[in-house]
């Protein structure tokens, strides 16, 4: 692993921890000793979607995450709410990508809502 600091590759695991999408590791640059997180998923198959129109598409964490940002930027959300349904969104599709049945489309149609619905009953409690 390189240091993002000063390019060294070797570094030294101080901390693992198992996080909901994967390994969460605090590591020290042997050379200049600063600490830096990195974190590990596995990548065992690439997951499909199916488009509107038929077209099959691999899954982009990075793509719904900017999608559900733009369609959620004024509304209150609490932090890490959009990282959560992501990694939810990509849990229900794991199962489902051998088929390439479930549409990301119905998984963020459910989600967004969800999303909504928390910030109105939060927003109405400090009201």
């Amino acid at each position: 692993m390189h240091c993002p600091f000063c390019g060294h590759n070797e570094s030294r695991v101080i901390d693992s921890r198992e996080s909901t999408d994967g390994v969460r590791r605090r590591r020290e640059c042997i050379r200049c000793e600063l600490r830096f997180t990195t974190y590990e998923r596995v990548n065992s198959m690439p997951l499909m979607i199916a488009k509107r129109d038929g077209r099959r598409e691999a899954f982009s964490r990075d793509k719904l995450a900017r999608s559900l940002q733009t369609a959620c930027a004024k509304r209150p959300l609490e932090v890490g709410a959009i990282s959560k349904v992501v990694v939810d969104i990509e849990n229900e599709l794991h199962p489902e990508s051998e088929n390439g049945t479930k549409s990301q489309l119905r998984l963020i149609e459910d989600d967004v809502p969800r999303l909504a619905q928390r910030n109105r009953r939060r927003m109405a409690k400090q009201s």
